[in-house]
């Protein structure tokens, strides 16, 4: 469990019973996102909206303790998502140029690449899943209209596969529970796919509204 502002992350060993506080690294800002792609080893994102350097967190010991990793890109990232333990991308952005942030790494954590979303197609993202090493979805924004990019090649290239057509805010999260099956949620909405989303089409034609449903999942 990560906190905003003056950054603090909780701990439970007891399936959520109790919960106990870890120090967090110095200088670490507005954690927002976290994932650990197994037991042991987890990643925790973060920072300024406006321009100072993420915040990106390792822990190799369980959440137990965390050490702070660094990259050269600016802004703050929102969410993490993990293939293996040394694979993960990162997504965010930098409200100061109002671009979205998308980074990548390979080699758990040591270096960080950064990749840039086509012209037009979002702001800022808030959430990022990969449902295998080379597919990944990322949610977010643009102009006040949710949106959701895909990248086929492991973050090389990403293309928008769906946005809304009404300034109705930012897509908050984006889960696939298999290739074809995934859910993103945002403000007042949730959107679901079939298909993977794989088609470049304009409104809720491979995502479709499931707005006051619940929605599930086991990953």
């Amino acid at each position: 469990v990560l906190g905003q502002g003056q950054s603090f992350i909780l701990r439970t060993t007891n399936g959520g019973t109790s919960w106990a506080p870890v120090t967090a690294p110095a200088g670490a800002k507005g954690l927002n996102g976290v994932h650990f792609p197994d037991a042991m080893t987890g990643y925790a994102v973060g920072g300024s909206l406006f321009g100072t350097d993420p915040t990106i967190l390792k822990t190799v010991d369980g959440g137990a303790t965390w050490s702070a990793l660094s990259t050269t890109a600016k802004g703050a990232l929102a969410g993490i998502h993990c293939s293996s333990a040394s694979t993960c991308i990162a997504v965010g952005g930098n409200l100061s140029t109002m671009t979205a942030l998308i980074l990548k790494t390979t080699d758990g954590g040591a270096t960080w690449t950064t990749f840039t979303p086509p012209a037009d197609t979002t702001n800022f993202l808030m959430g990022v899943h990969c449902v295998s090493p080379s597919v990944c979805h990322a949610a977010g924004t643009y102009s006040n209209v949710s949106v959701v990019l895909r990248t086929t090649d492991g973050g090389g290239a990403w293309n928008k596969v769906f946005h809304t057509s009404t300034t109705i805010g930012s897509m908050k999260g984006v889960q696939f529970l298999d290739p074809n099956i995934g859910y993103a949620v945002g403000v007042t909405r949730v959107e679901k796919t079939t298909n993977g989303a794989a088609r470049n089409r304009h409104g809720p034609v491979d995502f479709f509204s499931m707005r006051g449903r619940r929605v599930s999942g086991t990953k």
